[in-house]
């Protein structure tokens, strides 16, 4: 299958496409919990109390991951599907509220565990703050598992949303992209000052995909109408996929409900910003496609840009520290709660040559690694990295690492 990603800057945010043609949030490997694909979507949400704290996790389990926040017994949850395990046991997917009514979270949560009863008391009106963005966008984290892909909440965020990858039942590279919310003229129908102008994209808010990705913009910039004066934000990313080398078909959904190919000719005037300079390690979460062997195969980079990885990328479990620049198709690592993978945007890496790049990589990059090390293999750690190399192993005792 042909992989690409793209790593892009809209504003002064850079924002990072991992792709496995495309990829959603941060990954779990899934050696050990089996996941069956019995999930389902509810057409209709169901507003609960919270009768005990329980914690709220990207998996329908305890086993495996970490819990991502825990739900308090004042709060009131949405769910939104379910999953019910062959002894009985039910867990449901949700977005939850404290007792205030704002927004806490999405994710997984045991029934039982959580002392569930139907609301029927009146709550206070449910709300997500006001999007905080003006200048640019940001990715979206996306950590929570649905079936064979992945889960998020559009309600989690009031700014506009794009989101790309490819479907659940997808069977071919073709990579999408979904206008969720838009608010710019002619994006759909409705006051598009005051009106989140959600797609048909969403079953009772929440976005679904095989693989993909989630960006979030400014309310009023334009995701998505081909007819505006200024380029839609979706084919500033397009054109990163072709500058990329990417030849699969690119396709649109607009709020219209209408599916528009991607054409060479349509991109010819978009002109791709460079990427921001980072005056530290900028996190950054990568996703791909599960394999059965626990694995998971992602395509990470840009054409602009250097990144780090730290982790297991391969099956002799010893700890790799690896830097690449520009885009690695298909790299392959693996991941679990004892033993996650990290990765990082190396800052001001725009010039690969840069004689102050070794000097920031040495001062920001040192103690990020040295701290991964020593809190995921408990091994004290000399790191001095080599910002112009490339990886190492690591296998037992003390260390200096050059990458």
């Amino acid at each position: 299958m042909e992989v690409l990603s793209t790593m892009k800057t809209y504003g002064s945010i850079a924002v990072i496409i991992f792709l496995l043609v495309t990829s959603f949030g941060s990954v779990l490997a899934q050696d050990s919990f089996d996941f069956d694909n019995g999930a389902e979507m509810f057409r209709q949400v169901e507003t609960v109390n919270i009768g005990g704290a329980t914690n709220v996790r990207s998996v329908p389990s305890v086993r495996d991951n970490d819990p991502l926040f825990t739900a308090r017994s004042s709060y009131i949850a949405e769910f939104v599907g379910e999953y019910e395990w062959s002894d009985g046991s039910v867990w449901n997917l949700g977005r939850f509220y404290n007792r205030s009514g704002n927004y806490v979270g999405f994710g997984w949560i045991s029934r039982t565990a959580a002392n569930v009863t139907t609301r029927t008391a009146s709550y206070p009106t449910l709300r997500t703050g006001t999007c905080g963005l003006t200048t640019g966008g940001r990715q979206a984290t996306v950590n929570v598992y649905f079936n064979d892909g992945w889960a998020w909440d559009s309600e989690s965020t009031n700014c506009n949303v794009l989101v790309e990858g490819r479907p659940l039942n997808a069977t071919n590279d073709t990579h999408h992209y979904w206008a969720v919310r838009d608010r710019s003229h002619l994006a759909g129908t409705g006051n598009f000052s005051n009106d989140a102008q959600i797609t048909r994209y969403t079953v009772n808010g929440v976005v679904t995909a095989l693989e993909g990705a989630v960006w979030e913009y400014p309310v009023m910039w334009n995701m998505s109408n081909l007819n505006a004066e200024d380029a839609p934000i979706f084919l500033e990313f397009a054109n990163q996929k072709r500058d990329g080398g990417a030849t699969y078909p690119l396709v649109l959904h607009n709020l219209l409900g209408q599916t528009i190919g991607i054409t060479d000719l349509m991109l010819t005037d978009v002109v791709s910003e460079d990427t921001d300079n980072y005056d530290g390690l900028h996190a950054i979460s990568v996703t791909g496609v599960r394999q059965a062997n626990g694995s998971v195969v992602a395509s990470v980079g840009s054409v602009d840009q250097c990144w780090l990885f730290i982790g297991q990328a391969d099956v002799d479990e010893d700890l790799e520290v690896i830097r690449r620049c520009g885009m690695v198709e298909g790299f392959v690592f693996y991941t679990s709660d004892e033993a996650p993978s990290f990765f990082w945007v190396i800052p001001n890496q725009n010039t690969y040559t840069n004689d102050h790049q070794r000097e920031v990589a040495s001062e920001y990059a040192t103690p990020a690694l040295a701290e991964y090390i020593a809190d995921f293999y408990g091994i004290d750690v000399d790191v001095d990295v080599d910002a112009l190399g490339f990886g190492s192993h690591l296998r037992s005792g003390t260390y200096s690492v050059g990458l």
